[in-house]
């Protein structure tokens, strides 16, 4: 069996946020769908893995709302940077009752609309900042560095390169 600090590690780096909460007596807090519970321990499922933890090391046990799961889910994709998969929780999460998660919900969707609103538009294939007309192939726009390289490398053979590349 794993010892507890390196399972709460391990089950609290995960980025799936599920139904309850376990809060352990050492500060830490696993996220996790509990599948098991009894006087003596409580056995979390999560992304990471199952594991049993002694109810003596346990502070308290929260059963989370399906609408504060899906907050917290969204925070997550928030975080990895799928604004798409966090909306679609978002609005998953203003179908509920609970008026505090709703809230919050309107403030990420809020959030999220003015960073797409203030994204420059690009044109696809190329990136913000990147020298050239629009249509224009970049793999024929010269590049300094790159003739600078073949110069070099024909300086060994080529007497003219040689020159060139002193002067």
């Amino acid at each position: 069996m794993l010892p507890l600090s390196l399972a709460c590690g391990f089950l609290a780096g995960s980025t799936l946020a599920r139904a309850d909460v376990v809060k352990l007596k050492n500060g830490s807090e696993i996220r996790g769908k509990i599948v098991r519970e009894d006087t003596t321990s409580v056995v979390v499922r999560s992304r990471g893995g199952t594991i049993s933890f002694p109810r003596k090391d346990i502070a308290e046990v929260v059963r989370e709302s399906r609408e504060a799961t899906l907050l917290h889910q969204a925070k997550s994709a928030i975080r990895l940077g799928k604004a798409a998969r966090a909306r679609a929780l978002l609005e998953r999460v203003l179908e509920g009752k609970d008026a505090a998660l709703q809230a919050d919900a309107k403030e990420l969707l809020t959030k999220l609309d003015a960073e797409e609103q203030a994204k420059p538009e690009v044109e696809p294939g190329r990136q913000a900042g990147e020298e050239g007309k629009p249509g224009e192939d970049p793999f024929t726009i010269p590049e300094p560095e790159a003739l600078f390289r073949e110069l070099e490398a024909d300086a060994e053979r080529h007497p003219a390169a040689r020159r060139e590349l002193a002067g």
